[in-house]
């Protein structure tokens, strides 16, 4: 039954029937790869609701390998990107458990900023390089190595709205 939930901790408050649908999703996914491109998939055409019960139900850490790999980086750049510490991803992949919430909103955020940049410049080979190519706007820092903030964020996807819709007046 679908209803609003409520947790101990007051941070925590959330729709059940999006969380529940989540938890189920991974819990029938074994295979790595297909945990990422569920996670992805919600992150990019999931209804609000989903995209946060994903977000809080946290991204399994084995998945980070992948995400490195999808945005030919190496997972410490990820670490570096979404200031997570490497040693902690180690240990988690170690006890195969998932990312915090935090965590896992910060990995969403590279998932939102690469479709992004695919749609601004329709390749993503030249997607991907213009993210990682340190920028003006940006003081000289990569769009990539802004994401840790949130802050950050806003400022690339501005950049980015630029490129796709043309400059404000």
């Amino acid at each position: 039954m679908l209803g609003w939930r409520f947790s101990e901790n007051p941070s925590r408050c959330y729709h059940s029937g999006y969380e529940a649908s989540y938890e189920k999703t991974l819990q029938h996914m074994g295979d790595t790869n297909e945990t990422w491109q569920a996670f992805r998939a919600t992150i990019l055409e999931g209804a609000t609701l989903e995209r946060i019960a994903a977000i809080r139900g946290g991204l399994p850490a084995r998945c980070i390998a992948l995400v490195a790999q999808e945005l030919r980086t190496t997972q410490e750049e990820i670490c570096a990107m979404t200031a997570l510490a490497p040693s902690s991803i180690r240990r988690k992949v170690l006890e195969d458990s998932l990312c915090e919430p935090w965590a896992t909103e910060r990995i969403a955020r590279l998932v939102v900023i690469d479709r992004l940049a695919l749609e601004a410049f329709e390749s993503q080979p030249v997607a991907r390089a213009w993210l990682k190519t340190p920028h003006r706007a940006l003081d000289g820092t990569s769009p990539l190595n802004m994401l840790d903030t949130d802050l950050g964020m806003q400022l690339v996807i501005g950049l980015l709205q630029c490129l796709i819709y043309g400059e404000p007046s």
